[in-house]
């Protein structure tokens, strides 16, 4: 009998500690930037946890990402792992082609997250390859995905499109097994999906990968990256149709801000791209009437990249009235395409920029010393939006319906209403 019990307490003791195994928790939040495999960017809440968050572990494991984060390595974010990129983080693959791996353990966990961005601007989440199975991706109100060159849809992959949220793919969406399914928001601002190449599947889910509902989609059927390496030999299936007006003449560059704003030294002017390709030069042109415009200025391209630019220039010789300024984008073989147009006003002036125009997803308030208050009003009188803030920031107005509306700005004892157009 008592050789019984022995028995009987090691077995509950097995139990038990392969049970403390598969629950132990690790969570992994980064405090600097840096590359994704150096442990000195991780500050690690947990026990027994090792120094780098390991794909192949029994514990569960959270990695919050708050900086820019360089991955340096593939890594596999498995059924006990979620990683999360917030507002201040980004996870963009080094100068090798990488892939990330999400393979879940049931189609509703949300194994990768992208948190919401305040405005669109470089990629939040850049890689070579990202291959999903059993999973729900979630990306953020106005963040950026880029896939240089493809997007694996396993079975019961879904990615969910937050308002005004964008996912690029340079090269195909290959649609391995059933049931995947690319989401737009069901209300409000919609997202954005870019496929440069083709949609191809051995299991006929090609065709229905996405509908147009909360999503401006374009399926360019172009060749694959010759960076990319060899396609899957997987058939091409005729995609959903296509909604996006431009999408066989889709720019070779996409533009996610342009803004400019009056200083006492000049004009500053900003603009920032999520990708690129084969993009020459910008060529800065400036009008006093919107119509007629001047070229004042050059600032080089980047050629091709899918991780996203910042850019700046300088009008050290702005007209004195208000001035219209848009960007002229050159291909090497000599191809131009102009940008919307954004206004600026003298700094003794209160005038507000908008972008893009006229589709007007955020204002930005004119750059004076201070605090601005702003009010935006229907045609009707009814006040929609209002709030204080610093000169020179950014107001998103993507959760106001389309139509016509007067913003009214104050600030240093001067009033001033614009009216504007949301799209």
């Amino acid at each position: 009998m008592n050789k019984s019990y022995k028995i009987l307490a090691l077995l509950i003791g097995l139990m038990l500690s392969t049970y403390g195994v598969a629950v132990a928790q690790c969570t992994y939040t980064t405090i600097k930037a840096g590359n994704f495999n150096d442990p000195s960017i991780y500050s690690i809440v947990g026990t027994g946890c090792s120094t780098l968050p390991g794909s192949g572990s029994n514990n569960t494991i959270n990695i919050i990402i708050n900086h820019a984060v360089t991955l340096t390595t593939d890594y596999t974010i498995g059924r006990n792992t979620t990683l999360t990129i917030n507002a201040t983080g980004s996870l963009v693959q080094d100068n090798i082609n990488r892939t990330l791996v999400v393979d879940g353990n049931t189609a509703t966990d949300q194994n990768l997250i992208i948190a919401t961005s305040t405005a669109r601007s470089t990629p939040r989440l850049s890689v070579a390859v990202l291959n999903l199975a059993k999973t729900t991706v979630v990306v953020g109100n106005n963040s950026i995905v880029s896939i240089g060159c493809t997007l694996f849809t396993g079975n019961q992959a879904t990615i969910n499109l937050g308002n005004n949220a964008l996912l690029n793919v340079f090269g195909n969406v290959d649609v391995s097994t059933g049931n995947p399914g690319i989401n737009g928001p069901a209300t409000g601002t919609v997202a954005g999906l870019r496929i440069s190449g083709n949609i191809v599947n051995n299991s006929g889910g090609g065709a229905k990968l996405f509908t147009t509902a909360g999503l401006t989609t374009c399926v360019q059927g172009n060749a694959y990256p010759s960076g990319c390496g060899t396609a899957s030999s997987n058939s091409v299936v005729t995609p959903p149709n296509s909604n996006d007006p431009t999408c066989f003449t889709v720019l070779p560059v996409t533009l996610t801000s342009f803004s400019v704003t009056a200083k006492n030294t000049g004009v500053l002017i900003r603009w920032s791209t999520a990708s690129e390709v084969n993009n020459a030069y910008f060529e800065l042109e400036r009008s006093s009437n919107g119509r007629l415009f001047t070229a004042i200025g050059k600032v080089q391209g980047t050629g091709t990249t899918n991780t996203g630019v910042v850019y700046s220039y300088s009008d050290t010789k702005p007209l004195t009235s208000l001035t219209y300024y848009r960007l002229r984008q050159v291909d090497f073989d000599g191809t131009a395409t102009s940008s919307s147009i954004v206004v600026v006003a003298p700094t003794d002036e209160l005038q507000a920029t908008f972008f893009p125009n006229p589709s007007n997803s955020s204002i930005t308030l004119p750059a004076v010393s201070g605090t601005v208050e702003y009010h935006i009003y229907s045609v009707t009188g009814k006040v929609l939006a209002s709030g204080k803030s610093t000169g020179g920031s950014t107001v998103a107005v993507q959760e106001i319906p389309a139509g016509i509306y007067f913003l009214e700005l104050t600030a240093g004892g001067k009033r001033s209403v614009q009216r504007f157009v949301r799209q």
